[in-house]
């Protein structure tokens, strides 16, 4: 039996991650031979400020895939842009890890960090968070793989950096003091601790192997948060957050739009009912867009739109 290649990205966070969905598919008698690749994500050092949805941690392994020198591809689905790629379908996304954001330091929370420390991150949306938190401490861009985060933080480069919760799991580091911040106070990116996992469209076979590794609550709930972040133009550099569960048939959805600098933060919860069973993509969008909409009018920026 031929193996079912599979692409990823070459950082330690990414072979962790297809390493997962690749014993899940060993354990059902699949034979998977991970291929590992490099992104311009990965080559670029500049501050991220929302590229991530230029794709540029996706873009070489979706070439591969469509080029046929992969079957399948492993993305951390908050690094997927919105948009549909012909030739391209998501077959599976497993089931999430832990969405929320963490805050590590060398021994206080945030709340006892002493004024002017430095927190590390590239994230509009986390910066929001921090100087709302703390307006006194200072934000400092920082970049690279979570080791190399967490050893500036070590060597006394920063103060405290925020990370994805997920990603210390995923990787298992051990870490100084860990706050894991609750969604209330620092609202997650659309599908972050989610994984895609993409194939070619036309491919049947693999299609239907990928569905036994697929989560359908998973599923609802990143197409609902993304469908939040793909009617929000996000070029104006709002810090956007959304994370949903879908529970007993019923959704329920969190997100939050907010300045850069953390100030004229708006709020919206909605709970929906969306059926025990096949759950309908459509009805999920519709209701990301509402919410988005709903946002992007309290919030009253008029460098805001809705994407067409």
């Amino acid at each position: 039996m031929t193996p079912l290649r599979l692409g990823t990205r070459a950082s330690a966070l990414a072979v962790a991650q297809s390493s997962q969905v690749a014993e899940s598919l060993r354990a059902r008698g699949v034979r998977v031979e991970l291929v590992t690749m490099t992104t311009p994500g990965d080559l670029d050092r500049a501050p991220l400020a929302g590229r991530a949805a230029e794709g540029i941690f996706v873009s070489s392994v979706r070439e591969a895939l469509l080029e046929g020198s992969i079957d399948v591809a492993v993305h951390s689905f908050k690094d997927v842009p919105t948009g549909r790629v012909e030739g391209l379908a998501f077959g599976a996304v497993p089931a999430r890890e832990d969405p929320r954001d963490a805050l590590l330091t060398r021994g206080p929370a945030i709340d006892a960090l002493p004024t002017g420390a430095r927190v590390g991150t590239c994230s509009i949306r986390r910066s929001a968070w921090v100087t709302r938190a703390r307006p006194d401490v200072r934000v400092v861009p920082i970049r690279g793989s979570i080791d190399q985060r967490i050893a500036r933080l070590i060597a006394g480069d920063f103060d405290a950096i925020v990370l994805a919760q997920a990603g210390l799991n995923r990787l298992g580091c051990p870490v100084p003091a860990r706050q894991v911040v609750p969604v209330l106070d620092l609202v997650p990116p659309p599908a972050q601790g989610a994984l895609a996992v993409e194939c070619r469209s036309g491919d049947a076979a693999t299609m239907a192997m990928l569905a036994a590794i697929d989560d359908a609550r998973t599923m609802a709930a990143a197409t609902v948060e993304r469908a939040v972040l793909q009617a929000i133009d996000p070029t104006d550099g709002t810090a956007l957050g959304a994370v949903a569960v879908v529970s007993r048939g019923r959704l329920y959805l969190l997100a939050d739009l907010a300045c850069p600098d953390g100030s004229g933060r708006v709020v919206v919860r909605v709970s929906e009912w969306v059926g025990a069973s096949g759950i309908d993509e459509h009805r999920l969008v519709g209701i990301g867009r509402s919410v988005a909409a709903l946002l992007a009018r309290r919030h009253g920026t008029r460098q805001l739109r809705l994407a067409s």
